[in-house]
């Protein structure tokens, strides 16, 4: 989405009361871009707040529905891997066309990273801060890039926090817009194509993007390393700017290591690993997510941080939560945040775009995950065997290669100690 304005500064499409599609009542808009607005509003079958993103038909550009087929699809594999509990990207519970309107119902997430840095005294977050969002940032992609997919657009404003007792701990990765899948049906990885357009956001697009190359899952995490450096320094050397090659050349030409860290006496060891790590990546390399998120748990270590009960994050020492929402006019009861702390029972259905749909959409699927029926499923179910193909490599499909990673000894616990795992892995 484009930059957030005060939601009183833009006519509205939707009004406060307005009822859609019989079940989803209308409270407020909280945000407005070029392409797109944002409400809250109430679901009238469950009780739980939600999220409502609208986009006028026959705009210029349109991404909705193709966002909305998008995060159907990453909600599936979610669901199939880890149920969807603590997976740390937002939930699509509905697709809404009008006579002017198009729609997506989705989970409701708190301010993003871009507000929050910008309610902030000096517009720049503390160290600790700093690395802990380096390292959620790298936790969601990480599961974004395992379900096959490339986000290409990673910046501040698509990355929210969560709300509630313990949202401001929590990071979802959100707009799919521009992602595409890197990866075929059968597991293997698509080829390089020669030349692409401009695909980002200009301040924190990789050089690959300047270049108009193809974009992989190392070209998220540069953007992820320009946002780092702007959390703890409060700007990027081009900041001012926003011509696109004026921007690559510097981002060519200066050496983001070599400036001031405040009153760091060098660059964060975090920041000089990830850098040179995505130096020597190429187009079809893995990144090394779990090497990436121990180097900035070091950091945080160091920094005497060890979780969230101990100590807190920059937004939630000087209350910018409410501050924001406040700003934005919007009233949270204690109701609300009740049901937002409820993600056990809110997260469990989700929206599935039916490939033989005509103009009739399916209505929302039920589901559970079942925790007796799951290690009963895994004790029968033989371990996997890739199959070879007419060549001499191997192709693993991505349900299958997690299946061949989902061991009964992991799924074998009570149902705490399996949340439990899933916090510590997010």
């Amino acid at each position: 989405m484009a930059v957030q304005l005060p939601a009183n500064q833009e006519p509205k499409w939707l009004d406060s009361g307005e009822i859609i599609k019989g079940r989803y009542e209308v409270s407020q808009m909280v945000s407005a871009g070029g392409f797109g607005q944002v409400y809250w509003a109430t679901d009238l079958k469950t009780g739980h707040c939600v999220a409502v993103k609208a986009e006028k038909k026959g705009c210029k550009i349109s991404l909705l529905k193709e966002e909305a087929m998008i995060v159907s699809k990453i909600n599936r594999s979610a669901f199939k891997r880890f149920t969807h509990i603590r997976a740390p990207i937002i939930r699509l519970y509905d697709y809404i066309e009008t006579d002017s309107l198009k729609m997506m119902v989705m989970s409701m997430c708190g301010p993003n990273l871009r507000e929050l840095k910008k309610s902030t005294e000096f517009d720049k977050f503390s160290p600790i801060t700093s690395f802990w969002i380096a390292k959620k940032m790298i936790c969601a992609l990480k599961t974004l890039h395992n379900f096959g997919w490339i986000h290409r657009d990673i910046k501040p404003a698509n990355f929210t926090i969560g709300l509630g007792r313990e949202g401001g701990h929590r990071l979802f990765i959100v707009d799919f817009g521009l992602a595409r899948r890197y990866m075929g049906s059968d597991g293997s990885l698509k080829p390089i194509r020669e030349s692409c357009n401009f695909r980002g956001t200009i301040r924190y697009a990789s050089l690959n993007a300047h270049k108009r190359r193809d974009l992989s899952r190392s070209d998220d995490l540069w953007s992820v390393y320009y946002i780092a450096v702007e959390n703890i320094l409060g700007k990027l050397p081009w900041r001012a700017s926003v011509d696109r090659d004026e921007v690559g050349k510097m981002k060519s030409d200066i050496n983001l290591i070599d400036l001031k860290y405040n009153d760091m006496h060098s660059a964060p060891k975090s920041y000089i690993y990830l850098k040179n790590h995505l130096e020597l990546n190429g187009f079809y390399h893995e990144p090394k997510y779990d090497v990436l998120i121990q180097q900035f748990d070091g950091e945080l270590c160091a920094l005497g941080y060890h979780s969230r009960y101990n100590n807190t994050l920059d937004w939630e020492s000087i209350d910018s939560t409410s501050k924001i929402m406040e700003h934005k006019k919007i009233a949270v009861s204690m109701e609300m945040l009740k049901n937002m702390n409820s993600f056990e029972r809110i997260n469990n259905y989700f929206y599935n775009f039916s490939s033989n749909s005509n103009s009739q959409m399916p209505e929302i699927r039920e589901n559970f995950y079942n925790m007796t029926k799951e290690n009963a499923r895994m004790d029968s179910t033989p371990s996997y065997q890739p199959a070879f193909t007419s060549g001499s490599r191997q192709k693993f499909g991505v349900s299958n290669f997690y299946e061949s990673n989902r061991t009964p000894h992991h799924l074998k616990t009570t149902n705490n100690s399996h949340f439990r795992r899933q916090q510590q892995f997010f």
